[in-house]
């Protein structure tokens, strides 16, 4: 008999981040607490804080960061509704790529390499991260 996995599905305004990945668990920031949900588990629907969400893919683990939504789960289906959401491997790339720019031109960077539309929303989510892990870091000394 075959494993029972979830199929995961990532959605925000933008688009589909991804698209039923399978996985054997996902774990979520739900406003109540880190939620964790395996196949077979009870069809439900939470609403989702700024954190970082876990799952598996292929026996890697993935980590996306998840700014407020809500996750729905219905038959070992995971639809995650999110405003936003970042996988952690391409936000650390794009980090890499800023800073061989800036390696390259000795800390300038030219008008032909910078969209300020772009650095601001990355600014912006940068600082939602930071927000949420400065909550988290205040949570677990409180306990």
């Amino acid at each position: 008999m075959a494993e029972q996995k979830l199929l995961l599905t990532i959605l925000t305004p933008e688009g589909t981040d991804i698209s039923d990945v399978s996985t054997d668990e996902v774990i979520v920031p739900a406003e109540n607490g880190m939620l964790g949900i395996k196949p077979g588990h009870a069809p439900l629907v939470a609403m989702l804080k700024a954190g970082t969400m876990k799952y598996n893919e292929a026996g890697t683990e993935k980590t996306f960061d998840i700014f407020k939504g809500f996750a729905e789960v219905f038959d070992d289906k995971v639809l995650v509704l999110a405003v936003g959401a970042e996988l952690a491997e391409e936000m650390e790339l794009e980090a890499g790529i800023q800073a061989e720019r800036k390696k390259k031109n000795n800390g300038v960077v030219k008008g032909d390499d910078l969209n300020l539309d772009e650095a601001d929303s990355m600014i912006k989510r940068s600082i939602e991260v930071l927000n949420n892990l400065r909550k988290n870091a205040k949570s677990r000394g409180s306990r």
